[in-house]
């Protein structure tokens, strides 16, 4: 099994053990479904990109409230809404960025807002979870958060974020009262050490 894959198997279990209620998780796509429509759409077909849709496609209702990946606040979306809905969102925001907020000659481009390589993999509120495929090995993806002018890395892999999510649930940092998630008065585990700035725009 996939490093990603048996993280996010583990990360279910560490779910439910800490109260949480069952996700209405959309079953995931196949992989070779998942890698047609991505070469379709101009994208690399990297090996945490697939697990991650092969995992879940999406929460039901399609973008609603569904249910916040604890810790962080990520909602899955599906393969289709991030490359129909969720990348046209970005890139109209990069270009109103770009006209609006820029300060040097390389922000004038759009693409300095939001790359060709990136894709959504959730969202919460203004801000998109997003995954960059341009991947050195192949495999893993580093991840950000991204908002209309604003790009924060969170992690050089999604591995590696889900294995903190995990961390900080098996550490007792997030509780399900009533099937509402709330924030223990404590630190969660360390974070991880942040991309490189060559990794992820920033």
């Amino acid at each position: 099994m996939a490093e990603l894959r048996r993280l996010l198997d583990e990360y279910l279990e560490a779910f439910h053990r800490a109260g949480g209620t069952p996700p209405p998780m959309a079953p995931g796509l196949p992989e070779p479904e998942i890698r047609e429509r991505l070469t379709e759409a101009g994208f690399t077909a990297t090996q945490e990109i697939i697990d991650w849709f092969n995992w879940c496609n999406g929460v039901t209702p399609a973008r609603g409230r569904g249910w916040p990946i604890a810790p962080g606040g990520l909602i899955p979306v599906s393969l289709e809404e991030s490359i129909c809905e969720l990348i046209p969102e970005g890139r109209y925001d990069a270009g109103e960025a770009a006209k609006w907020g820029a300060h040097t000659e390389e922000q004038e481009n759009p693409e300095y807002w939001w790359p060709r390589t990136w894709l959504p993999i959730g969202f919460f509120d203004a801000t998109k979870f997003v995954a960059d495929t341009s991947s050195p090995d192949g495999v893993h993806c580093p991840l950000a958060e991204v908002t209309y002018s604003e790009k924060v890395p969170m992690a050089s892999s999604i591995s590696i974020a889900v294995q903190y999510w995990i961390d900080a649930l098996n550490a007792g940092c997030v509780k399900w009262v009533d099937g509402i998630a709330h924030q223990e008065p404590r630190w969660g585990p360390p974070w991880p050490p942040r991309p490189e700035p060559g990794m992820i725009p920033c």
